[in-house]
């Protein structure tokens, strides 16, 4: 079903230039001075005339071509993108920032530092967007105006999925689920291409493992284990 109207969101090149200048001012709490060498793993994107460029977007218009109402839904309800959506999908409805407000602080960090390393990386390559590359793409999701490349939604959910699963173990394959359906439904939807979303996640892992070896976030992993046990233990266990 190719239904879906072309939707641009622009994020505002002022705004963000800004706060990326104060954020990278203010310093990393989870990530150490060296975290820009992240960039190294992560390979540049394909041309768009090679054979993997190409791939990339036979792969968009044939998902387009093929794409149902509920893989519509699917692509729209992740869209949104927050560590909560990620984590009510998991947990239940109660996971909400208002319920457990220190670990939403927390994730609010992990997810500010990780958005300097993707940002700087998307202005490094500035790739166009599949309907902006091809008019012949539909989306059915809000495509925002920043790079294609690598993915947002796909590195943050890839450091997100890290994050809550070393604090929560037993959930690991659940999230580990949420993070690969956040990468999919990218492509599902048409924002981005397959290797945008395979360069995020590659992203997201190198800067989870960066931020899982620092002393503040082993403290920070223990004190979202308190306020999620304190909540359940009140809510009679979940």
């Amino acid at each position: 079903m190719n239904n879906c109207h072309f939707a641009i969101r622009s994020r505002g090149g002022l705004w963000f230039a800004l706060f990326l200048a104060v954020t990278l001012l203010r310093g990393a709490t989870y990530l150490d001075d060296g975290f820009i060498a992240t960039f190294a793993e992560v390979p540049p994107p394909p041309t768009d005339d090679s054979p993997a460029g190409l791939a990339d977007l036979q792969t968009v218009l044939h998902v387009q071509a093929d794409r149902t109402s509920a893989q519509v839904s699917r692509a729209q309800r992740v869209a949104p993108h927050t560590p909560f959506l990620m984590g009510e999908a998991v947990f239940g409805a109660w996971f909400q920032a208002k319920n457990i407000p220190r670990t939403a602080a927390i994730m609010k960090t992990v997810w500010d530092e990780s958005n300097q390393v993707s940002g700087r990386l998307k202005k490094q390559w500035s790739r166009a967007r599949p309907p902006q590359r091809d008019p012949r793409v539909q989306p059915c999701v809000a495509v925002p105006a920043d790079s294609s490349y690598p993915s947002g939604h796909a590195s943050n959910a890839a450091v997100w999925a890290a994050i809550f699963s070393a604090a929560f173990p037993e959930k690991a394959d659940a999230f580990a689920a949420q993070a690969q359906e956040t990468a999919w439904a990218r492509v599902l939807g048409g924002a981005h291409f397959p290797s945008d979303t395979q360069a995020g996640r590659m992203l997201g892992e190198a800067i989870a493992r960066r931020m899982l070896a620092s002393p503040a976030m082993r403290e920070a992993l223990k004190e979202m284990q308190a306020e999620v046990a304190a909540l359940q233990a009140r809510q009679g266990g979940s």
